[in-house]
């Protein structure tokens, strides 16, 4: 893990459709550690589909957590909501920095469909292409129209908007932080949250593919009948429902675990390789019973739940020994955006 020290912190703000989560970093010592970190549960239709529906409702949700953990720190780095982001992968000469600044606007308007004055570019070199003499550039347009009203929200917050990342780098950032990436390995990262799951394939530390999909949590509400949202949270903390047969909920649980396996299993060809080197999986859904065997059995490879802070110490006292566990994997975005600098 390359880990470089740093006197200021950041807070890594995760707002999800379902719940609200930060976490704050000290990395001024020779290895990163949690200082503090919140969850609170947002209130239902707040957020829906991707877009904020109750305005007043978050921000008070969110001061709310801050004011009650005594949170100080106002940098922020927060993950764009909505699907006004495209990411996309450009083969492009090689060439100076300098010139590579210019000429990344022009292939922008070349690989988005919006007009490059309604979007902000940001790009990353990932290294040499496959073809003589081509680098590959990981390109990042966001629509404005969503970009600055999501800046307002933040500042609307009484915080100060850094850093505004994609989901997907996010928690490719916490595997980074964790893991030694393999650059002949192929690595395929599941992150499960209520309304979306987030899909990427790595190799080594580049992000080959990255899909968001619909096949989440709220999708057993219709694979498990009679079910409330209520007790899909629970059986998704891993704990049982009385008021469900377990017939049921392990027959709704199997045809949710299938329907996202499918899913990565479409996604697989735009990667170019033959098979999965490993599956680590994150979010609320990887505490569902059953599911890391369910992913060892379909894809014969490796499958584990993301060991969140296999290399990030915890701050003592700031966690009860049982939930370590059940919480991590909901804060892989959180501790991803607080390590970005």
């Amino acid at each position: 893990m390359a880990f470089k020290k740093r006197k200021k912190t950041i807070l890594g703000l995760d707002i999800g459709s379902s719940y609200i989560k930060y976490a704050i970093l000290d990395l001024s010592g020779n290895e990163p550690m949690l200082k503090d970190y919140g969850i609170t549960e947002l209130s239902d239709g707040s957020i829906a589909d991707g877009e904020i529906m109750d305005r007043l409702a978050l921000v008070d949700t969110v001061k709310n957590l801050l004011q009650s953990k005594e949170v100080k720190v106002k940098e922020t780095s927060t993950t764009l909501l909505g699907r006004g982001v495209i990411v996309k992968k450009i083969k492009m000469d090689k060439m100076k920095d300098s010139e590579l600044n210019v000429l990344v606007k022009q292939e922008a308007e070349n690989n988005i469909p919006y007009g490059i004055e309604d979007v902000q570019i940001d790009y990353k070199v990932l290294g040499p292409s496959d073809e003589e003499g081509k680098i590959d550039v990981l390109l990042v347009a966001a629509k404005k129209e969503i970009l600055m009203p999501y800046i307002d929200l933040i500042e609307e917050i009484d915080l100060i908007p850094a850093v505004v990342d994609v989901p997907a780098f996010t928690i490719q950032n916490c595997y980074e932080m964790n893991y030694e990436p393999e650059a002949d390995k192929m690595v395929a990262l599941l992150h499960i949250g209520y309304e979306t799951t987030i899909l990427s394939f790595i190799q080594g530390t580049q992000n080959i593919f990255t899909r968001d999909v619909t096949v989440a949590i709220k999708s057993t509400l219709q694979k498990i009948p009679g079910a409330t949202k209520e007790q899909i949270d629970n059986i998704f903390k891993g704990e049982t429902v009385d008021e469900l047969a377990e017939e049921i909920i392990t027959e709704g649980l199997m045809s949710f675990f299938d329907e996202l396996a499918v899913n990565v299993e479409r996604a697989l060809p735009f990667t170019n390789q033959e098979k999965i080197d490993k599956i680590i999986i994150s979010g609320g859904g990887s505490n569902a019973n059953g599911i890391i065997e369910f992913f060892k059995d379909r894809f014969e490879t490796d499958v584990e739940k993301m060991d969140a802070f296999k290399n990030i110490k915890i701050k003592e006292g700031l966690f009860a020994l049982d939930e370590i566990e059940k919480v991590a994997p909901l804060l892989v975005p959180s501790l991803g955006l607080s390590f970005r600098s």
